[in-house]
């Protein structure tokens, strides 16, 4: 999938799930993406701000046992020790995901903070694979260690703490420590998904940034889902969403209706960011999915 709100090694691939869409569809899909941008940038901003304020400590469930979970790892690259002084990156793998953190400044102990979103499936892939590189603008990256940490030992062992340090391993010697690197990982709660998803599948779409939706912008986001049923009937749904008839929608008004009409029937059968087609019979999945890509 590989999607995620930290800054991504490879550019994203963005699915066209529509086949035979028209060039309306193509050029609404564009407009969202743009929105898109500019939001991921602002949303960072703020997550960056809030992890400020709290430190390292975590709010969000542990996990008791393997089968209790399916769903998004909050994994978070917290800081590391090296024995030199340089400008360091890590970089972080889960099966096709891949993600890296900002360059520090000149330091043999290196800060990032930097929180990623995994998809974690219990049949897919579960191991962490970590690397840490020195960097300058004179020669390329320089992979100096790596690690491995598998995500689901992570999140079931007993222990208080959200919070590990791992060595890291010389990438030319299984038994040399160059350093260590400290992270956190726990779950991230369905109803923290869900707030999240309907936080920033409004504001892309709120063009006048007041933080509500008019009747023409809900349109345009029905008509992104690709529910040819739900467009024909947008009126009648922007009535059921619009609880308290003020004649805009909000977030939380947004979050009602899709929550209630998700169980009823599906409203979203493609995402409106990447065009790809949802499986209307996995309702989880396809919430993850936009979860991540949003």
């Amino acid at each position: 999938m590989g999607h995620g709100s930290s800054k991504s090694s490879s550019s994203d691939d963005s699915t066209n799930g529509g086949g035979s869409n028209s060039k309306s569809h193509t050029s609404r899909r564009e407009r969202i993406k743009t929105k898109l941008h500019l939001h991921r940038h602002r949303d960072r901003d703020r997550d960056r701000s809030v992890r400020t304020s709290r430190g390292s400590h975590s709010q969000h469930p542990k996990l008791s046992t393997l089968e209790d979970f399916a769903g998004i790892a909050l994994v978070t690259l917290i800081s590391a020790e090296m024995k030199f002084k340089d400008k360091w990156l890590a970089c972080i793998s889960i099966g096709e995901q891949t993600f890296r953190t900002e360059i520090s400044d000149q330091t043999n102990k290196p800060t990032w903070n930097s929180e990623i979103k995994f998809l974690l499936e219990k049949n897919g892939p579960h191991v962490a694979k970590i690397s840490v590189f020195e960097t300058n603008r004179l020669r390329k990256n320089n992979l100096i260690g790596h690690c491995e940490v598998d995500l689901f030992e992570f999140l079931i062992r007993d222990s208080d703490s959200d919070k590990k340090v791992f060595n890291v391993m010389d990438p030319s010697s299984s038994n040399v420590v160059v350093g260590n690197i400290s992270l956190s990982c726990s779950i991230e709660d369905p109803t923290e998904t869900e707030k999240s998803f309907a936080r920033r599948i409004l504001s892309i779409v709120d063009y006048n940034g007041d933080g509500k939706l008019s009747f023409s912008e809900f349109s345009e986001l029905i008509d992104a889902f690709g529910n040819q049923q739900a467009a024909k009937k947008k009126e009648e749904l922007f009535k059921a969403a619009d609880e308290n008839g003020d004649g805009d929608v909000s977030m939380d008004e947004l979050a009602i209706l899709l929550a209630m009409q998700q169980e009823k029937e599906p409203l979203i059968n493609r995402c409106p960011v990447c065009g790809e087609l949802l499986e209307v019979s996995d309702k989880l999945n396809s919430m993850i999915h936009m979860s991540l890509c949003f």
